[in-house]
C-alpha cells in the first residue's frame, strides 16, 4: 500500500533539504486540504480531480466554481488558523502548542 501524497510530503522535504522545490499532487479536495501541505513547506500543489469534477458537471463554468469554492475554503481556512495571509503558514499551524495558544486566546 503507497502513503497518502500529504502523508509522504514531510520525509520528501526533508530528503529535498532545501534543494528542490516540492509540488503536491493528489488529495486535494478542500481548503483545508490546500494549507496542509503549505504548512509543511509544498511550493505549489495540484487540483485535477475537483477540477474535473466541476467541468464534467458545468464545463469551464464547474471549473471557476471549483477554483472560487477552493479559494473561499482556503481562506476561511487561513482565518480560522489565526494567519493573516499565506505567508503567515508554516510548519508550527500544525502543531498542537500552537492550536491550543491560537483556541485558548479566544477566551482570554
Amino acid at each position: 500500500m503507497h502513503p497518502l501524497p500529504l502523508d509522504a510530503l514531510p520525509e520528501i522535504i526533508a530528503a529535498v533539504d532545501g534543494r528542490a522545490e516540492v509540488l503536491l499532487d493528489g488529495g486535494i479536495r478542500r481548503g483545508t486540504d490546500i494549507l496542509k501541505p503549505l504548512a509543511i513547506s509544498a511550493k505549489a500543489l495540484f487540483i485535477g480531480r475537483p477540477v474535473l469534477w466541476g467541468l464534467a458537471v458545468s464545463g469551464k463554468t464547474g471549473v471557476s466554481e471549483i477554483i472560487y469554492l477552493l479559494k473561499d475554503e482556503l481562506t476561511t481556512a487561513i482565518a480560522v488558523s489565526g494567519c493573516a495571509n499565506l505567508q503567515d503558514i508554516d510548519s508550527t499551524l500544525l502543531t498542537l502548542p500552537r492550536l491550543l495558544k491560537h483556541c485558548l486566546g479566544r477566551f482570554n
